[in-house]
């Protein structure tokens, strides 16, 4: 489990769910901040680490965990940039829910 699903799963208390749902809500919930954190990321890198890190993709386009790891690796506080975006990304789905009609269950 990488850095992103443990920051998502004590957020959202994904573990209350079943292994099914908790991977469902998972891999949606990843795929919509994934793009915000790597962005952050690219954006603490210098030119040099930006070339390594599109030379890195072209070998491991296939393989997010690896990314995670070179992330890891190249950027200081990943960690804080993925809290900050799990929390932004949070207040934003609240924002929405908080406007929404009530749910009528039909």
């Amino acid at each position: 489990m990488d850095i992103l699903e443990k920051n998502l799963i004590t957020a959202f208390a994904l573990d209350k769910l079943p292994a099914e749902e908790r991977d469902a809500a998972l891999e949606k919930l990843s795929q919509a901040i994934f793009h915000t954190i790597l962005l952050r990321a690219l954006e603490e890198m210098d030119e040099a680490k930006q070339n390594e890190l599109d030379a890195f993709l072209e070998a491991h386009a296939a393989d997010p965990d690896a990314l995670f790891n070179f992330l890891d690796a190249n950027v200081p506080n990943l960690n804080d940039i993925i809290a900050e975006e799990i929390a932004s990304f949070r207040r934003g789905a609240e924002e929405v829910a908080a406007v929404l009609p009530p749910s009528t269950g039909e």
